[in-house]
């Protein structure tokens, strides 16, 4: 019967001790496959292909969506996002983001992709929420952290 009784003290003691607060694992950095590039030369630069964003949202640190474009008969498709390196003064601080496609666009295949990025290198710090103003996008996106 004390066997019994301590199994189940371990057992409940080890089930509180997971649900703490301090324990959860945050999944919102490792579903990031790819991180912003603060690089103002290519970001005034670099043009790349044309594409439509169908989707776009903010989960946790990560930029998610879908893109769709025309082309490429090749496997070999580039998205990067790339940031100005400039922070605009106002409330809430604002950074201008591109999202730029590199791609083989010698067919007329209609292609979507899904992306993600990781926001982090762009956090500033003393600071909790930025404005996105990613160029090509209507509205902007707010990145809390």
């Amino acid at each position: 019967m004390k066997n019994v009784v301590i199994a189940i003290l371990l057992t409940s003691l080890f089930l509180v001790g997971c649900t703490k607060e301090g324990n959860k694992k945050d999944d919102s950095f490792s579903m990031c496959s790819n991180s912003v590039s603060p690089n103002q030369e290519a970001y005034f630069s670099d043009i790349g292909e044309d594409f439509t964003i169908s989707e776009i949202q903010i989960e946790g640190d990560c930029l998610t969506g879908v893109i769709n474009f025309t082309g490429s008969c090749s496997t070999d498709i580039t998205l990067n996002l790339i940031d100005s390196e400039a922070i605009l003064e106002s409330l809430p601080l604002q950074r201008n983001i591109k999202l730029v496609l590199d791609y083989d666009n010698s067919c007329d295949t209609e292609i979507t992709r899904s992306f993600s990025f990781n926001l982090t290198p762009i956090r500033v710090d003393d600071e909790n929420l930025l404005e996105l103003n990613i160029l090509g996008l209507d509205n902007t996106l707010y990145y809390e952290y």
